[in-house]
């Protein structure tokens, strides 16, 4: 079994943290940054169990890339967070989380529903974030430094 586990690649334990029992009501942080396979990962759940920023950002402005429609957005995305909450629906929430404080907030806004979280973290090798980011369309990419 070790020897299994050492050929997989990160991505491939998340994927098996994803097919573990979760408990209903659950709020599942996706981590990591651009190109990590967050969204990818997403297309294993249930679509409406999914709440992305960069869909929101898409239903704010008309461009999942807008940066200036961020605020909005996880407005729009925190409403949400707390509506599945309060009705102890399982929710994933696929946005980089990779800042202490956006975390903090998650971690917060659980407890006060006295609801389970749990972090799934992506630890993709850079180069193929780097790869991925520069093949999404243009208004998509994250400025290589961003990654770094």
């Amino acid at each position: 079994m070790a020897n299994c586990y050492r050929s997989m690649t990160p991505n491939d334990h998340a994927m098996i943290a994803a097919r573990a029992p979760i408990a209903t009501g659950t709020l599942v942080a996706l981590i990591g940054p651009a190109g990590s396979g967050k969204t990818q990962f997403t297309h294993g759940v249930p679509s409406h169990e999914v709440i992305c920023l960069d869909a929101l950002r898409a239903m704010v402005s008309g461009d999942p890339g807008d940066q200036d429609a961020t605020a909005e957005a996880v407005r729009l995305q925190n409403i949400l967070i707390d509506a599945r909450l309060t009705r102890s629906q399982t929710l994933y929430l696929d946005s980089t989380n990779v800042e202490v404080a956006v975390r903090a907030r998650l971690v917060e806004r659980a407890r006060r529903q006295e609801r389970p979280l749990l972090a799934i973290v992506f630890t993709t090798p850079l180069d193929i974030c780097l790869r991925r980011n520069s093949e999404r369309p243009t208004n998509r990419r994250v400025p290589p430094d961003v990654l770094r």
